[in-house]
């Protein structure tokens, strides 16, 4: 869809916070808000943005030629693809200039943009000439938009979208039909939206053959070679799973274990990319409060239980053997207390009760 001559406006509010500020306040002023449709930002497959603010006096500069809007840009990387990138590959071939809100400011340059997004736009062939900073109010002349192919939590890919994202991972040579190897991908060492007790469980699975690899500490192209050509990757629920997203039809098995239950991270967008897609309890959420006095469930710790660890290894036919429960346990509560000592040096400590409740949670489960 093409709109000419449209305000488009810096960061004003996103991702919300945990004092409920808005999802998304940015980008275009789309001339008929209520009725624009599919190319405003969606969740759950209704918009989720607010219109940004514009005053009487508001002023604009005037940027002549092409673009493609694309959304903002955050130092989130989950976020960045599922919300944020997902229109990008189908503007492969407009010719147009890539479009972003950047916060308000001046200056904001490609030196300022995070590294995992320069990857991504490496990723898709983007140059740091081809890229439009919004952190001051501009009018263009001429705007294309595409709407988000697909998006949270579970509005996946249709087939067609797969098929770009294909040719853009054979573009960048990393396609294969051979399928081969079995990958953990963990998220030990965090300090939000962590699983206590991952480094036994990675020492297991290393025990195994099985390659456990840090994502945070690899290059994305070295992470996007390894998802294509893997036979099955285990993923510890969180952030890295939006990876697949950059990736058209993986064909692999993708096994995650779950931190939070009732959720199954993904699934509508992971579903027509897999072979097999399957989901795994392994333990117990301890979280805080939001503001709203909601539980806080992705800035929680998932504390693993011994038996539905060694329940899930059993079923991938791996051995268990050398475990230790005491061991075990002394590793999760290593994890609890850097849970603790990040928990309260975090500004959510500051929501009433979110605190104690953590606390309370803990004191049942005897680790505290």
């Amino acid at each position: 869809m093409l709109f000419e001559n449209i305000p488009v406006m810096p960061i004003q509010q996103m991702l919300g916070s945990p004092f409920g500020r808005s999802e998304h306040k940015l980008g275009p002023v789309w001339p008929d808000w209520d009725n624009a449709g599919s190319v405003r930002f969606f969740r759950k497959g209704k918009p989720k943005d607010d219109k940004p603010w514009v005053g009487p006096n508001t002023p604009f500069r005037y940027k002549t030629g092409k673009y493609v809007w694309c959304g903002p840009i955050v130092n989130h990387f989950g976020h960045q693809i599922a919300d944020f990138c997902t229109r990008i590959a189908v503007y492969r071939d407009y010719g147009c200039t890539y479009l972003f809100s950047v916060r308000k400011g001046q200056g904001f340059s490609y030196e300022d943009v995070p590294l995992f997004l320069k990857q991504i736009f490496e990723w898709f062939g983007i140059n740091s000439s081809d890229i439009l900073f919004v952190e001051q109010p501009v009018i263009v002349e001429k705007l294309y938009v595409e709407q988000q192919q697909e998006h949270l939590p579970q509005e996946g890919p249709s087939y067609e979208y797969l098929d770009i994202l294909d040719d853009n991972t054979t573009r960048n040579g990393l396609f294969s039909q051979h399928k081969s190897g079995v990958y953990y991908i963990s998220r030990a060492g965090m300090l939000k939206g962590m699983l206590a007790g991952e480094r036994y469980i990675e020492n297991i699975m290393q025990a195994n053959g099985i390659t456990v690899i840090k994502p945070e500490c690899l290059p994305l192209k070295e992470q996007l070679a390894i998802y294509a050509q893997a036979e099955t990757l285990i993923f510890s629920e969180g952030s890295a799973i939006h990876g697949l997203q950059l990736l058209g039809h993986i064909n692999c098995n993708v096994r995650i274990l779950k931190r939070r239950p009732n959720v199954l991270m993904a699934k509508g967008l992971l579903t027509p990319r897999t072979k097999e897609l399957t989901y795994h309890d392994i333990g117990y959420l301890v979280a805080g409060l939001r503001a709203d006095g909601s539980p806080a469930t992705d800035a929680g710790i998932t504390i693993c239980d011994k038996d539905r660890v060694k329940e899930f290894i059993c079923s991938q036919g791996l051995s268990i053997r050398g475990w230790n429960d005491e061991a075990f346990m002394a590793d999760v509560r290593v994890d609890v207390k850097a849970f603790l000592d990040a928990e309260k040096c975090h500004v959510r400590s500051q929501v009433q009760g979110h605190f104690d409740t953590i606390l309370a949670k803990l004191q049942a489960y005897e680790l505290i």
